[in-house]
């Protein structure tokens, strides 16, 4: 178990599901939050989010500065 409860195997469930979808076109923004909240120093996960959200119109200026942060820029 992770130090804020998330266990491994929970992680890794999330992120595959945020991977596939996004490779698949899908929204996947509710899967991809639940990953950073889970992982916050996974440069992929804000970096995913923040196409997610740029695909459905949103500003993820945030997700993207904190992807660039983490080394993440796509």
């Amino acid at each position: 178990m992770t130090s804020n409860g998330a266990s491994g195997q929970d992680t890794y469930d999330t992120f595959r599901q945020g991977e596939l979808f996004l490779r698949a076109g899908q929204p996947t923004e509710a899967a991809l939050r639940r990953l950073v909240e889970r992982r916050p120093d996974d440069g992929w996960a804000w970096f995913a989010l923040a196409r997610t959200m740029e695909r459905r119109g949103s500003d993820a200026t945030q997700q993207r500065r904190v992807a660039a942060a983490l080394g993440f820029e796509g």
